[in-house]
């Protein structure tokens, strides 16, 4: 099976005033689409075209039901809405795992400090006791430490 596609880029800004008598059909709805023209000119391609005749009658009415507007209103209004608590929302998720991935650091860093101090004073010969109560770690935990790091314990 065999698909062929075909893809338009209609360039809005791009739309020129023309003669309505001697726009094409596909000018006319742009201009149509574009609203940039007066009452009269919408008109008058309003009635040259019958399905843009069709799509300005469907237009004027809905503008004339309070009802219908004041629900597309709403709709609007939620969409907008909507938009702007998920922006907040992933900022401040941004922002709260910003702050706890520099409080881990911090934390590990620390951690990490600590390790390599306790390493430097078992080197030197401190006692284990001694290096625990420093580091403010179990005496099994810098033994622990000690053996990982090929450190001799006297």
């Amino acid at each position: 099976m065999r698909y062929d596609i075909e893809i338009h880029f209609l360039e809005l800004p791009k739309v020129t005033r023309q003669d309505i008598r001697r726009m094409r059909t596909l000018d006319k709805w742009m201009a149509f689409i574009r609203n940039e023209l007066s009452d009269e000119e919408m008109e008058a391609i309003a009635m040259s075209d019958a399905a843009i005749n069709t799509a300005w009658d469907r237009i004027e009415a809905f503008m004339r039901d309070a009802g219908q507007r004041r629900k597309y209103e709403l709709r609007e209004k939620y969409e907008h809405d909507y938009v702007s608590d998920m922006e907040g929302s992933w900022k401040r998720g941004r922002l709260e795992g910003v702050k706890q991935g520099r409080s881990e650091g911090r934390a590990e860093g620390r951690q990490l400090g600590i390790a390599q101090i306790a390493m430097n004073f078992l080197r030197a010969g401190t006692p284990v006791a001694t290096v625990a109560q420093m580091a403010e770690l179990p005496e099994a935990v810098i033994r622990k430490m000690a053996e990982e790091h090929g450190i001799q314990l006297s």
